[in-house]
């Protein structure tokens, strides 16, 4: 960059928020001008240690809390995934074929952005007048959503909000299909990845982003 070497190290957090942290201070001691991070659990322990040091950092999942009030080493890397609720039930509510009063069902991954994602659809949600019947979260280790697919069949929503990324998702909309569930489902934009779009080839599955396909 600018006529310069660029080294890249990648150390893997494993969705560990200590092993984050522990990275992050090796970054520190071999002297890392910039880090990227991904995990939303990482980026809220490791900010005080980057801030400290005065170095900037780009994170994919940040939370709302990293940004309001403004962190002078934080940055967002895309999309503010908490913020992700209100258009998803703004495109639902204008584009798609609901009750008067729907009910909603939410399901996303364990996380700090996931949760914020969670608690901003129900208030939305329930802003619009719809009834919450639902919200499950999994895990990010596991590697189906099926159990918690099938909590939210059980309370037969008339739209499901999702959060999950590509093998959970696709099981988790399997799993809802497979229990009758016929109801669209709305992703937020890493759900609606190309490949998982093309795995599922479901005509009510949607996923709002402002990305190109």
């Amino acid at each position: 960059i600018n006529g310069h070497k660029v080294d890249v190290t990648i150390l893997d957090d494993a969705s560990n928020a200590t092993i984050g942290v522990a990275n992050t201070k090796q970054f520190l001691a071999s002297h890392v001008i910039f880090e990227y991070v991904f995990f939303s659990n990482t980026a809220l322990a490791v900010a005080p240690i980057l801030n400290q040091n005065h170095v900037p950092s780009t994170v994919a999942a940040i939370t709302g809390s990293l940004l309001h009030p403004v962190q002078r080493e934080m940055y967002a890397g895309e999309i503010v995934i908490s913020d992700e609720a209100q258009p998803s039930i703004q495109f639902a509510k204008h584009d798609l074929t609901l009750p008067k009063h729907p009910r909603v069902a939410i399901i996303a991954g364990t996380s700090a952005v996931l949760t914020a994602y969670i608690q901003n659809a129900q208030k939305s949600a329930r802003a619009q007048g719809w009834d919450v019947v639902a919200s499950e979260q999994v895990p990010l280790t596991e590697t189906t959503a099926s159990a918690e697919a099938t909590v939210i069949a059980s309370d037969h929503p008339d739209i499901v909000l999702m959060a999950l990324t590509g093998p959970l998702a696709i099981s988790a909309v399997t799993t809802l299909r497979a229990d009758g569930i016929t109801a669209p489902i709305v992703s937020y934009h890493i759900g609606g990845l190309y490949t998982t779009l093309q795995h599922l080839n479901d005509p009510s599955f949607y996923a709002v982003s402002s990305e190109p396909y």
